[in-house]
């Protein structure tokens, strides 16, 4: 008796194209959205490198790279708070909720009402345009 064991990849590949077989609206969609995102990766890189000034290729790449490493160090420091308590986790949780929601708050929704103040004229228009 011959057993016929697939690789998982196999296994995967037969489920993206019974799944697209099953829906072809949403794989067209998915393929169309993958395409313009790549179109666009394409032609931002393409006016990035041939423009006079290449200061901002050069301070986007040493932007990403700390946030890179500034990520990287957080994890190796994770690593070492196995054991930490329940009270503790929760507290430092806590603190980076209510870092990200004062980020979102002064970076983003602050700026966007003032944009949409100076559009509108209006502060309710403002706020009903970004929230």
């Amino acid at each position: 008796m011959a057993s016929t064991i697939q690789s998982p990849a196999a296994t995967l590949r037969a489920a993206w194209i019974a799944q697209a077989q099953a829906s072809p609206w949403i794989t067209f969609s998915l393929a169309a959205a993958a395409a313009s995102v790549l179109l666009l990766l394409v032609a931002g890189g393409v006016s990035a490198f041939q423009s006079d000034d290449t200061d901002n290729v050069r301070y986007a790449l040493l932007g990403g790279t700390a946030g890179f490493v500034a990520t990287a160090f957080g994890a190796f420091l994770a690593i070492g708070l196995r054991g930490i308590s329940s009270r503790t986790q929760d507290s430092m949780l806590g603190f980076a909720a209510g870092m990200m929601l004062a980020a979102g708050a002064f970076s983003l929704i602050l700026p966007g009402l003032a944009a949409g103040r100076e559009l509108f004229g209006s502060g309710p228009a403002a706020a009903l345009t970004v929230v």
